[in-house]
């Protein structure tokens, strides 16, 4: 499985925030770039290998360019302190063709909730949401309000249809009343921190209203992770129908090192189950998944899974590879 990969150059830098830096990536000859639509994301390669995913935040009808915007992680992983520091005006960059998990549904309402970087899917939604004469608000949370990528523009254009609440002053977004106002006919997206999701899918579960909430992850809540890992892992086998080669998981190996050992090419990324980057066709056998990118429809129906996180609950999987 392979994915598209095209060469931008960084067009134009712009700082958004506190530790937020915009970028527009644009083709060398100013050539149309692929399509997307709000919610979709592109993988960044950075210099040194690293992929990382960044969801597109700029204007769908804008085919010339890619915008995006990178909070500089300093605890992380490295890909964002390398894009901070080397992708300057001019530099190349390897990008993926936009992918979307995230897709704005038709509905009559929205209710947009965003935390800290997690505004950028948002920002596409917003326009759209405008553009078909839907209701919409938004409510936007941050450490700060110097933190907050976009909210100066988004309360100046949109004003009381946009809620900032800076944590320091207004302190943590109020799920509870998110979750009363969202009645029958609005759908509520949002990104941010694990925490922030977890809640709201806590809440509007417990509401019986999960069916209205859409989420994406920029990472795994630790607590799920907990949870997921708490079972005990069986072993299982692989069947690589492109191959012809049948391959053993034992239970102390996840089928990603598998994969791998193998040498078989399959785009990881975030390697955490929630950027979609290693998703693969299910061909026969039963997914047990543990990713975070699929519905709990598409789960049941385990036609795909990401095999970074995903096992089986079946003896066997024969997998599209």
């Amino acid at each position: 499985m392979t994915t598209a990969i095209q060469n931008l150059i960084v067009h134009e830098v712009s700082k958004a925030a506190e530790d937020v830096l915009v970028y527009q990536l644009a083709a060398s000859g100013g050539a149309d770039l692929a399509p997307w639509e709000p919610g979709a994301h592109i993988d960044i390669h950075t210099p040194s290998g690293l992929i990382r995913q960044y969801s597109l935040c700029g204007q769908p009808s804008d085919r010339k360019q890619y915008q995006i915007a990178v909070l500089i992680e300093r605890n992380g992983r490295g890909g964002s302190i390398e894009i901070h520091e080397k992708l300057t005006v001019g530099t190349s960059v390897k990008v993926s063709i936009p992918r979307n998990h995230f897709p704005l549904r038709p509905a009559q309402k929205y209710i947009f909730v965003g935390g800290g970087i997690g505004i950028t899917p948002l920002l596409p939604m917003i326009d759209a949401a405008q553009q078909s004469g839907a209701a919409w608000s938004l409510v936007y949370g941050g450490r700060n309000t110097a933190s907050m990528a976009f909210a100066d523009a988004l309360g100046r254009l949109h004003g009381e249809t946009v809620t900032l609440v800076p944590q320091d002053v207004k302190g943590m977004i109020d799920i509870k009343q998110i979750v009363e106002q969202a009645e029958s006919d609005v759908a509520v997206y949002a990104c941010g921190p694990g925490a922030m999701l977890t809640e709201l899918e806590t809440q509007f579960e417990q509401a019986g209203k999960r069916t209205q909430l859409f989420i994406e992850r920029f990472g795994v809540d630790e607590q799920k992770k907990l949870i997921e890992s708490a079972g005990e892992s069986q072993g299982f086998q692989i069947e690589l129908a492109q191959r012809g080669l049948t391959l053993d998981v034992p239970a102390d190996k996840t089928l990603k090192e598998v994969l791998l050992g193998a040498g078989i090419d399959v785009p990881f990324s975030c390697e955490e189950g929630y950027c979609g980057s290693c998703e693969t066709k299910v061909l026969e056998g039963v997914p047990e998944h543990h990713c975070s990118v699929l519905t709990d429809e598409e789960k049941e129906q385990g036609e795909y899974m990401m095999v970074c996180v995903g096992r089986s609950k079946s003896a066997k999987l024969v997998l599209d590879l």
